[in-house]
This record gives C-alpha cells, structure tokens and sequence, in this order.
C-alpha cells in the first residue's frame, strides 16, 4: 500500500492542491462502518471538539508514547520506526497530540523534523499521519509548508495542518485564505477558526464567502459575524456601497445559519451584534440596488422580526 502522503501528492492540481478534498483513503478498509454510515473526512474531530465530552488524558500513556516516538528520533531504525507507527496507531490522533507534544517539547528540532517528514512520507494510516503533522508543527521549516499545503486540502487533516502552518510559517494567514478556496467541508470549518481576524482580508473573505459549506451553515455562522464584525461591515457599505452585494449575499448565508436555532451550535442570541447587523440588512434590502436577490431573504427578515431583532412593521 502506497503512503497516504504520496497518494494525495498524485492527485493535486497544478497549484498543489488536491483534487477532490473528501476523496476516500488508502486505509478506507480499517474503518469499521455499519451499512448506513458514511465516512466524512474530518468529522470526528469535528463533532467531538464541538460536543461536551472530555477528551481523558492518561499521562503514563501519553508518557509512553513520547518515549516511543523519543527513541527512533534518538536511534532511527526501521525497527524502531514500524515500533512507533505501531503504537500511534492505537490511538486518535486527537486524544494524545497535545500531552505527547508536552513532553518532547525540549527535544532535538531537527530530529522531530527528520521523524515527522518519515512519518509523512510513510505511512499508510491516517492517525498515524496526523501525529507526524503535529510533529513537523513543532519542529519544520518554512521549506515544509507546500507539504502541508497537499495534507491541508484534503479535509481529513486540515485542522491539523492549518495549526502546524501557523507554527511553520510566520504569517500564515494568507496560506490559509488561499487553503480555505479548496475545502468545503470539516476541513473549512476548522480553517476558519485559525484565521487572523485582525486582518481586514480575513473579516471580508468569512463575511462573504466563509459561512457556506457543505455541513451547515449554523457551524460559522456565529464566527463570521462576530469575528468578521459583520454589523460594522453592513452599516459602513450603506455609506460608501464597496462591496454591498456581496456583503449583503454572504449575510444571507450567516442570518440564515444563526437563525437555524440549532441545538448545538451558537444561534443568534449569542451573537451581541444582531440587532444592529438585522437593520444594517434590512436597510441594505430596502435601500440599495442589487444586482443579485437571494430567495431566502423574505424568510430572514420574517424571522428577525419574529424574535424581535427588527421591529414588525
């Protein structure tokens, strides 16, 4: 079996990207699905970073594993490398990054690096390769982000490669706008969240383009509004009109996922802003002339005035 990382490389486009960011993975088989489920890349870390369960932190084993991963840094054989991929992939990823990193915080930068590209250009099993992603966050260089570049843009390790990059390069922020154009998915969800917000190109891209994605508008829609400060940005294209059909467009896609009430995600009574951001748009509706109408816009308005953000007249 060919090497996950080599699998996606074959099949990016001419920028380095990956084709198709939800294409199914060498190690599909180890994946153990009952007839009516369907694998979704980056969904298990997705709902269970969004859920109330507490991921347990077992230090000795955390312990033990850093010692694993120590030891063929130490003494890089193949013995020792199928050792290590052996014991990472008794886990999730996501239950033991954070801990083992902890504890090979004071080791050799160049030997994680040397390990985490092993594990990249090796292995065949997911959780294994997003341990050597997080690997290469702490340890690579900025020669290494067209590598995440490839892992990024399949959605299945997207979160974990957006916070390697962040570590790797030391603005990040337009490598993971330019990211957030290929994914649509988990992936996108957890690259909004990484953004740097005090950067204008950041609020106008999740205020017009970032809400949509192909899992539920109710999953950003609470931060494309406070962190693109989405009221600010209505109430000042009623003034100049820069860009007032697409902000009005992209706060279509916000309003209707913060009106979707959904039971886990933030809705709009824990967006402070709504009030202001709700006249700002039906302002924009009524004021300007648009050249593009989206056939949702009756229905926000009537749900504004019903939970009382717009007055019912």
């Amino acid at each position: 079996m060919k090497s996950i990382y080599e699998f996606l490389k074959q099949n990016t486009d001419e920028k380095g990207y990956v084709k198709d960011g939800c294409v199914s993975l060498p190690d599909a088989g180890d994946m153990s699905l009952s007839e009516d489920e369907i694998w979704v890349p980056g969904a298990y870390e997705g709902i269970l970073l969004r859920s109330d369960f507490a991921i347990k932190q077992y230090s000795i084993v955390n312990f033990h594993i850093s010692r694993v991963i120590k030891r063929h840094m130490k003494n890089p054989t193949d013995k020792n490398f199928e050792k290590m991929c052996r014991t990472l992939f008794k886990y999730a990823a996501i239950s033991i990054a954070d801990p083992v990193l902890s504890f090979l915080s004071t080791s050799d930068k160049e030997k994680m690096r040397n390990t985490a590209l092993e594990i990249i250009y090796k292995t065949d099993r997911r959780e294994v390769l997003k341990m050597g992603i997080a690997l290469l966050g702490q340890s690579g260089k900025e020669e290494d982000a067209d590598i995440l570049k490839v892992l990024g843009s399949h959605e299945e390790f997207t979160l974990y490669a957006v916070v390697a990059v962040k570590n790797v390069l030391k603005d990040a922020n337009d490598f993971i706008l330019e990211l957030l154009e290929h994914l649509n998915g988990w992936g996108k969800i957890s690259a909004v969240y990484e953004l740097d917000y005090d950067k204008e190109e950041s609020r106008f891209y999740v205020l017009t383009k970032g809400c949509k994605n192909s899992i539920g508008l109710s999953y950003l829609s609470n931060v494309c509004a406070i962190k693109g400060k989405m009221a600010n940005a209505l109430e000042k294209a009623l003034e100049d009109n820069e860009n007032v059909n697409e902000l009005y467009l992209g706060a279509c896609d916000i309003f209707t996922g913060l009106l979707e009430m959904h039971p886990q995600n933030d809705t709009i009574s824990e967006y402070p802003d709504a009030e202001r951001a709700a006249k700002a748009f039906h302002r924009i509706i009524t004021e300007k002339n648009l050249s593009t109408r989206d056939e949702r816009e009756k229905e926000i308005i009537a749900k504004l005035r019903e939970y009382r953000y717009l007055s019912k007249y």
